[in-house]
């Protein structure tokens, strides 16, 4: 069985600079994600692209569109050994440090 990495599509992926745009698929892939993914992949891992997104069916298009190799994506969290994503904070057992970023 292979290992998954799963990485978030906005932010990490699609260049998501000014925010959410009723769900716009407007920005160019981040640089280096193409190359990161292909490594991941010739390294016998699986890729999945998650995304917060309810509807995914444009995400599929905006891969191929862009030459990312063909890749699971899911709306919903996978099993993975390690997420990609650009708002997640680690836990390293720091909930006061944690708390300390919202309040």
């Amino acid at each position: 069985m292979k290992k998954t990495i799963a990485i978030d599509f906005d932010g990490p992926i699609h260049q998501f600079r000014e925010g959410w745009r009723n769900g716009e698929l407007y920005g160019e892939p981040v640089k280096d994600v193409k190359w990161a993914i292909k490594t991941f992949l010739s390294a016998g891992y699986e890729v999945v692209i998650y995304t917060a997104r309810e509807n995914i069916a444009e995400t599929k298009p905006w891969l191929e569109m862009n030459g990312f190799p063909d890749l699971k994506i899911t709306n919903k969290k996978p099993k993975a050994i390690a997420y990609i994503d650009d708002r997640g904070i680690r836990f390293e057992n720091n909930w006061d440090s944690i708390v300390k970023l919202f309040v």
